[in-house]
């Protein structure tokens, strides 16, 4: 294997992609899956040794030969890894990556799941919105969020989905719908806002111009954050 392989240590690779190419051309197709589920399954057993990257890594490895993997406690696993590497993905505005780990998650969930990994689901639909929120793809936002709005089983567990709609509305230049939704949302927490007609909102904006006026943007950013809330 000389001039083929690079070995440093107990790690190896090939010296060329084209050669990595051409050796994984020989493996079967109908193989090929299983040979990343082993290695996926190596690399996360020895996770200790690699830990910064051995969770994309691995689960992608994993992804990979998800279609061999039969046992419903395997396929919930492997969602649960999907979902941590997709947070992960997310912690570090790393979107399109996220997007990937986190779509897997889901269609590795496919069928009843809701009612059997409620909370599990939950976070996968949520998070997967918000990336695609993120990524401007608003179509598939809304289709997740849709889902997520179908399933939760109470206001709490809907609020973060409410909350990346109120954001995406606003992005897409939507500001009377966003608005709407906040006062919806607000509304279920117990916080009653009037519905001000013209006047009113006129009359608030000069009182609010009265109050302001003389007032620097420097002094207004130095101001002290408030603290009874009421």
């Amino acid at each position: 294997l000389e001039g083929l392989i690079d070995c440093k240590g107990s790690m190896y690779k090939f010296v060329h992609d084209q050669i990595q190419l051409a050796a994984y051309s020989l493996i079967p197709e109908n193989e090929r899956g299983l040979w990343h589920l082993q290695i996926g399954s190596l690399i996360w057993a020895n996770k200790s040794k690699s830990q910064k990257s051995a969770l994309f890594i691995a689960v992608g490895q994993l992804n990979q030969g998800e279609k061999f993997i039969k046992k419903t406690r395997e396929r919930v696993e492997l969602a649960r890894l999907n979902l941590k590497a997709g947070e992960k993905a997310m912690s570090s505005a790393v979107y399109t990556m996220a997007a990937s780990f986190l779509k897997s998650g889901i269609d590795l969930l496919a069928g009843t799941w809701w009612v059997e990994n409620y909370s599990l689901c939950l976070k996968l639909y949520v998070s997967y919105a918000e990336v695609c929120y993120c990524n401007g793809d608003f179509e598939t936002m809304s289709l997740m969020l849709e889902e997520v709005f179908r399933h939760t089983e109470c206001d709490k567990d809907n609020r973060p989905a409410h909350f990346t709609l109120i954001r995406a509305l606003a992005a897409q230049g939507k500001l009377h719908s966003s608005i709407e939704t906040s006062l919806l949302v607000l509304e279920k927490l117990g916080e009653q806002f009037p519905s001000p007609d013209d006047k009113t909102v006129s009359a608030e904006y000069s009182k609010l111009k009265r109050i302001l006026e003389g007032k620097t943007d420097t002094y207004i950013l130095g101001l002290s954050a408030m603290e009874n809330d009421e």
